[in-house]
């Protein structure tokens, strides 16, 4: 079955990390990728959002379509979910959530 993919463009000067279903996916600047569609436009909103509210602007600013485009910077194309899952597993970044007990370990050795 085929399904549409997006290639993706964190255009900002900054590393994009967001969540979809639970998981945390990173992006660093500049990076592109296929997406599925749904996922494209799902961080395109939220990359846009986070940097319309860093220039003190609302979310709902003129200057938002604009930026929208600019994380699409190729033709949507045709993809099986086979190259899907490919496009995922290779990237983007998945974040792994470190574990409390790590963290508390980590905290305890920088107060020594």
């Amino acid at each position: 079955m085929e399904k549409k993919s997006i290639m993706f463009y964190n255009w900002s000067d900054t590393d994009f990390k967001w969540k979809y279903d639970g998981e945390m996916y990173k992006f660093k600047t500049k990076e592109s990728m296929y997406l599925p569609d749904y996922l494209a436009k799902h961080f395109a909103k939220h990359l846009v959002d986070r940097e319309l509210t860093n220039q003190g602007k609302q979310v709902i600013d003129g200057a938002r379509a604009g930026m929208i485009k600019k994380c699409y910077t190729e033709e949507t194309i045709s993809r099986n979910e086979e190259q899907q899952k490919i496009d995922l597993a290779n990237k983007p970044k998945r974040v792994k959530k470190e574990s409390k007990k790590k963290a508390n370990n980590g905290r305890k050795q920088l107060k020594k």
